[in-house]
């Protein structure tokens, strides 16, 4: 073997740092029978294959390209590997003792075989710019990115700032982005959601979930009819808000502490109650992804309930809400790795 070197898996991924003082990174997700994952060796991006013997309680990864530490790499498993499970959300094996047999006996999730097509809508106050190293990763693995930047929040400011968008503003302005793909051909289409853009993946869905294979919610709002960015937020939220929007009754402030791109965002989308008809056709699969517990979340209650709902999935990537800018790397493996199909 070329190194030996513990890790520690969970949630179906793993991360590796530095071994033997060498740079290493790695990220990945069951797919079929086998963990397929991206490693960095030094700034050299390696495809790494890995198949895991449970009852050995290791896993042996070769790589498309020999990186500078080797051909291989034996991983010594601290904790039993994860499987898909279920609707496939991650969760671990049942007994720590776990064997290869009752590995494979578990449910797992193959991944698509092509590109998909991404659509992802930021939260409030941001740009498409805040998926840029997401949206990086999985250009680089072939699939395709379209991050938007919802309306009232260019980089020059709001067309008309006297005329704030509303939610439905910016349902309709990402159903037109799904409505250009078309139906014929087309590679399967993933609608992401950070936060409040939870809530316009929703509207979008309800409109043209017969377009949409994949709905992912990213430490997102999931509403029901009715629900509001307002109604579903938290006192800490709602007192924000209002702080934000005291100098004109339209526009909430940019939250101190934000990326110098933020721009005031439109508090008539926050306020509006969605419209959801309840019957989108064909149901796309979904994804519910969680930032943790992070300190005034308003989504741990949802996190939970989610993940006894046998039509979610549900991943954790415990790094707080705006995870595309803590953790880039895995949230990109997490969309790789969605599995085909609705839920």
């Amino acid at each position: 073997m070329g190194l030996a070197s513990d890790v520690e898996a969970g949630h179906g991924h793993w991360r590796e740092s530095a071994p033997l003082g060498r740079p290493v990174v790695a990220a990945g997700a069951w797919q079929g029978g086998t963990f397929v994952a991206d490693l960095h060796v030094v700034t050299t991006p390696h495809r790494v294959r890995l198949t895991a013997d449970a009852e050995a309680r290791t896993a042996r990864a070769t790589w498309s390209t020999v990186p500078l530490t080797g051909p291989s790499l034996e991983l010594h498993v601290r904790s039993p590997l994860m499987v898909s499970t279920g609707a496939c959300s991650d969760r671990p094996a049942a007994s720590s003792a776990a064997t290869a047999k009752e590995l494979a006996s578990e449910a797992v999730c193959p991944a698509y075989d092509g590109a998909v097509r991404f659509v992802m809508v930021p939260g409030g106050w941001q740009g498409g710019w805040v998926f840029d190293p997401v949206a990086a990763e999985l250009r680089r693995d072939g699939h395709h990115v379209e991050a938007v930047t919802l309306s009232g929040l260019e980089a020059d400011g709001p067309v008309d700032v006297d005329r704030p968008p509303n939610l439905d503003a910016h349902i309709a302005q990402v159903a037109e982005i799904i409505d250009r793909g078309g139906r014929s051909g087309r590679e399967p289409v993933a609608l992401c959601g950070h936060s409040y853009g939870g809530m316009v993946i929703a509207g979008v869905a309800d409109r043209l979930g017969d377009r949409l294979d994949q709905l992912v919610f990213i430490d997102a709002y999931v509403p029901d009819d009715g629900d509001s960015c307002w109604s579903l937020t938290s006192d800490r939220f709602r007192e924000l808000f209002l702080a934000g929007a005291r100098a004109d009754g339209r526009w909430v402030a940019v939250p101190e502490g934000l990326d110098p791109r933020a721009r005031p965002h439109p508090l008539a989308s926050f306020v509006q109650s969605i419209r959801l008809g309840g019957d989108p056709g064909r149901a796309p699969g979904k994804t519910f992804i969680s930032g943790g517990a992070w300190p005034g979340s308003p989504f741990v209650a949802l996190t939970e309930r989610l993940r006894s709902d046998s039509g979610w999935r549900v991943h954790e990537i415990p790094v707080g809400h705006n995870i595309a800018r803590r953790d880039p790397h895995r949230l990109a493996a997490v969309l790789g790795a969605l599995p085909p199909g609705s839920a």
